[in-house]
């Protein structure tokens, strides 16, 4: 159910022409990790039926779209495709002097 409804919200944004929508507030760093080991990666579209890899928990994106309950994603290492929401979270603020998290954990 959760691929035809990513599917659906992907073929109506490129019917519209508009590509994918833009997250609120938008990130140009890549201050979101994957929360969730071995998430599921798509580089052709949130439906796809096999992802093209699956990414480690921890891994550093930034959010460039979104479609269904899915979003586009950036990774450090320039690939795009689409993630679960339910997959990422916002990437734990760093103290600059030491490069740490900050906020226990």
């Amino acid at each position: 159910m959760r691929l035809l409804l990513c599917a659906v919200a992907a073929m109506a944004l490129l019917l519209a022409g508009s590509g994918c929508a833009t997250v609120e507030g938008g990130n140009a760093e890549f201050g979101w990790i994957v929360s969730k080991e071995g998430a599921d990666f798509n580089k052709s579209g949130p439906a796809q039926d096999v992802p093209d890899r699956h990414l480690e928990r921890g891994t550093r994106c930034r959010i460039i779209g979104a479609a269904g309950d899915c979003y586009k994603v950036q990774l450090v290492s320039g690939e795009t495709g689409f993630i679960s929401t339910d997959a990422i979270s916002p990437a734990p603020k760093e103290d600059s002097a030491t490069g740490q998290g900050l906020g226990g954990g």
